[in-house]
């Protein structure tokens, strides 16, 4: 999730089906010391200052004919706070996001939509921008897993989980036309193992920009400098990329000493770094996972915005996308935020699909609440400058 003083914006990605965990009785986070950050950047090995064509190249384009119609850019405004998350289409009234985007206190406290002063607004971008179709929805309901104690907190009070990080939006109204529905991927993902790649995921999402040469183009941004190539790396609500990596390990139940079917899984951001000259692969090197490196114009991570976006595994036999998991989490260990080397992941929903089937199945209309009219002021301010300020 990032924070914005402006209402509505953003998302960037980045790509042993074990039940064990990665780390036996622990998370790659308590074995590293790591902290977490709550959250596509692209290559560019060579350092290109060409940061436009980079970004070009990962952007998935608001059209209907998008196989990401049902990705879409949330804004939860929160004691008056505004910030910005990704979610996806799960059923003609809900989209599924990460818990810690609509956590009221950071203790796994889920906002209380009846509050003015709080309100969430989904943005469609399936048929044009948000801002051109006026495909606009908002929430009448919300709810976080019961197992959710807030980000980065672990059952037993500690820190290092980022386990049960799932939410529920139910709308006010159905999905507009054409917005597509996912299906949730009901088998295990595969972690990699003994030299054999895990599952590939497809990953889409409305944040931070950036490659792994230079990491997040936004801190680069000179703020006495209008129109600076580092403006390019701040998210929008109206611009999604895409990318892929592979699964490298996954965390179990922090409920069950980290047994049973996987829950949290991770990847690192690979690639050459022609200014170090050395090919970068942080868990590989640190003795983790080795996996492949997936193709420059392919292999991604994950920024401040894309916190609740989908990871997608595609199906080349049905052509179809499944939604596996949930983006929530990176970790910085390259030289620079963003760069190569960075660990990430997110939410693997085997584990939680009788929850969210118990919310969706009975699709219920509701009205609005009364945060809406707060809501609608706010997107209107957005159409009108759609130039976001930066937090």
């Amino acid at each position: 999730m990032k924070k914005y003083n402006n209402t509505l914006a953003t998302l960037a990605l980045a790509a042993m089906a074990a039940t064990a965990p990665a780390i036996a009785d622990d998370t790659l986070i308590s074995a590293t010391g790591a902290t977490p950050t709550p959250y596509i950047s692209a290559g560019n090995s060579a350092g290109s200052l060409d940061w436009a064509a980079i970004l070009a190249s990962r952007t998935d384009a608001n059209v209907s004919s998008s196989r990401f119609t049902g990705v879409v850019a949330i804004n939860p405004v929160i004691n008056g706070d505004s910030y910005v998350c990704t979610g996806t289409a799960i059923s003609p009234r809900h989209i599924l996001t990460a818990a810690h985007c609509v956590d009221a206190d950071g203790q796994g406290n889920v906002m209380d939509l009846n509050d003015p002063s709080n309100g969430i607004a989904i943005a469609f971008n399936n048929d044009g921008a948000y801002w051109q179709s006026g495909n606009i929805g908002f929430a009448s309901d919300v709810v976080i897993h019961p197992d959710y104690d807030g980000f980065n907190i672990c059952s037993d009070g500690t820190s290092g989980c980022v386990g049960d990080d799932v939410a529920i939006i139910t709308l006010t109204e159905d999905i507009p036309a054409g917005v597509e529905i996912y299906d949730l991927y009901a088998n295990s993902v595969m972690a990699t193992d003994n030299g054999v790649d895990g599952d590939t995921f497809t990953m889409v999402g409305y944040g931070t920009r950036g490659d792994g040469y230079w990491g997040y183009y936004n801190q680069y941004d000179d703020p006495n400098v209008s129109g600076d190539i580092g403006e390019l790396g701040y998210a929008t609500f109206d611009e999604k990329l895409t990318g892929q990596n592979i699964v490298d390990l996954i965390d179990g139940d922090d409920e069950a000493n980290f047994t049973g079917t996987g829950e949290v899984w991770y990847a690192d951001f690979d690639g050459y770094d022609s200014f170090f000259d050395e090919n970068v692969d942080w868990l590989c090197d640190n003795g983790y996972a080795c996996s492949s490196t997936l193709d420059e114009s392919l292999e991604a991570n994950i920024g401040g915005g894309d916190s609740g976006g989908p990871s997608f595994i595609y199906d080349a036999l049905n052509d179809k996308y499944w939604l596996a998991a949930i983006n929530t989490f990176g970790i910085n260990f390259g030289w620079a935020p963003g760069a190569f080397g960075d660990v990430f992941g997110g939410i693997l929903l085997e584990s939680y699909l009788g929850w969210i089937n118990s919310y969706i199945t009975p699709s219920v209309a509701a009205s609005a609440p009364p945060a809406l009219a707060l809501m609608m002021l706010a997107f209107a301010g957005m159409v009108a400058r759609r130039k976001m300020t930066k937090a």
